[in-house]
């Protein structure tokens, strides 16, 4: 089992890049998820655990990849 942490937030686009402005009334969240949890698991789960009315607001998952050095290698 992995975990990944959920931050709610924005990205916008300032100066010629794009950064993510985190929502500190939401913060973040720690989601349990294998190879089993599908895109519609995290959607609802997010859903519940955020408290959001699904009928009134549109649901977007992005990601930041890691820095290359905090990627665990596969040294098998």
């Amino acid at each position: 089992m992995d975990h990944i942490i959920l931050v709610c937030g924005k990205w916008k686009f300032e100066r010629k890049k794009w950064l993510f402005e985190v929502d500190n009334d939401q913060g973040s969240k720690l989601l349990a998820a294998n190879e089993e949890t599908s895109y519609e698991d995290f959607v609802k789960t997010i859903y519940e655990d955020y408290e959001v009315d699904f009928a009134e607001h549109e649901l977007e998952l992005t990601y930041v990849l890691p820095k290359p050095k905090l990627v665990k290698k596969n040294l098998d």
